[in-house]
């Protein structure tokens, strides 16, 4: 199996929301560590440059404890997907503990009932 951990940035070969082709796509992994080493499977979130999207979280250099993004990002808290390690490329970083906390916060929200969890 592959290293991977949560707050791992990867670039992967994700397909499109209606699965008709694929392209690589920068992700944030946020299922916790147990569960990333036990299965080949790990949950993700997308990153994107496309910054008007209303459930997002923006994300800079500072975010970064290793790595960075080329271009201005934000990261799509509502799109978590589940993905199989043998979709993994490469690794390009990882977020910073803090830029998880907001991360995780912003989902949690978005699960609790009656939560406006946007921007």
């Amino acid at each position: 199996m592959i290293r991977k951990e949560q707050r791992d940035v990867w670039l992967i070969r994700a397909p499109f929301s209606d699965y008709s082709a694929m392209k690589v796509r920068p992700v944030i992994i946020i299922s916790n560590n147990p569960y990333n080493r036990k299965t080949p499977d790990f949950l993700a979130v997308h990153i994107t440059t496309r910054t008007d999207h209303q459930y997002s979280l923006p994300v800079s250099a500072g975010d970064f404890v290793s790595g960075e993004l080329a271009d201005e990002s934000i990261v799509r808290f509502d799109t978590i997907s589940r993905y199989e390690e043998k979709l993994l490329l490469r690794k390009i970083g990882k977020i910073k503990p803090e830029c998880h906390k907001k991360l995780y916060e912003k989902i949690v929200g978005l699960l609790n009932p009656g939560t406006v969890a946007g921007r």
